[in-house]
């Protein structure tokens, strides 16, 4: 079983540098089956191995996101053998062998459209998934589900009134298939650390934040079961000072913020704590 990504880019900052970050944490052990997608000026596409940019012809504008996914899937279709793709972003972590197990856990079904759920009234008048969409930081498809979407005609749609990870769910619920949940856990949202497949890494305070985010959840993924709970507390200590630098503690109303945020850290879930004490490896 053979799973890619397509990770949103652009040749500028922080782009640039939340790709580095994600090449050489997350995507470190599989880099020949990332392909991060841009616009350009070009006529066609164009893939370069060594950078693994694949160029699309369109214009790098955020209205058009939603037809540079398009144009990628159909070239996966045509270039590359896959059985799964996960369309996501540069400020998204993966576990890979935990998103792989979640597959088979799943039966390896080969119609499959996953994710995070969000919800829009965009999508409120669809029979399959109403009022629900899944999140662009990690919308995983099958190769059959993906050959269903590029057959459609998206131009009937209102593709520039709506987000593209929106208009994408819209499709698929078109073709009447149900979304699968696929949990992810926010770091962007300053939540405590737990064990799951997708991380969300972005910080909307300090871009340099988001590529040290990618390097601690390196670390803590990589750590040795002796050195896992001291390595979570400290990951948690760094985002507690993050918290406190963003909503400063002098000011009546975040002391009540900080408080939540402390007793927050400390809710662990069950897989997290069997993952700490090394019984579910």
């Amino acid at each position: 079983m053979r799973v890619v990504y397509l990770p949103l880019y652009a040749d500028l900052e922080p782009f640039i540098s939340h790709k580095l970050a994600q090449e050489a944490t997350t995507f470190k052990e599989c880099r020949e089956d990332v392909y991060w997608i841009a616009g350009s000026g070009l006529k066609d596409e164009e893939f370069d191995d060594e950078s693994r940019i694949l160029k699309l012809p369109v214009e790098e504008l955020f209205e058009n996101i939603f037809i540079k996914t398009f144009l990628a899937l159909k070239w996966l279709l045509k270039n590359v053998d896959f059985d799964y793709v996960v369309r996501t972003n540069t400020s998204t972590y993966f576990f890979t062998d935990r998103l792989n197990s979640l597959i088979f856990e799943l039966g390896s079904p080969k119609i499959l459209a996953a994710g995070e759920f969000g919800y829009s009234q965009a999508n409120s008048d669809c029979c399959v998934n109403a009022g629900k969409y899944l999140a662009g930081t990690g919308i995983l498809l099958s190769r059959e589900m993906v050959e269903k979407i590029v057959s459609l005609d998206y131009l009937d749609l209102d593709s520039e009134s709506w987000a593209d990870d929106v208009l994408l769910s819209r499709l698929i619920s078109q073709l009447q298939v149900p979304f699968t949940h696929l949990a992810r856990v926010d770091i962007t949202d300053y939540k405590p650390f737990q064990i799951a497949s997708t991380y969300r890494v972005k910080s909307w305070y300090d871009q340099d934040v988001t590529v040290k985010r990618f390097w601690e959840i390196k670390v803590i993924e990589n750590s040795p079961i002796k050195e896992r709970i001291r390595k979570v507390l400290l990951f948690h200590y760094s985002e507690f000072l993050r918290y406190v630098e963003n909503f400063p503690i002098f000011n009546g109303l975040n002391v009540l913020r900080i408080v939540r945020q402390i007793f927050r850290f400390w809710r662990f879930n069950q897989d997290t704590i069997s993952w700490i004490l090394g019984h579910n490896e």
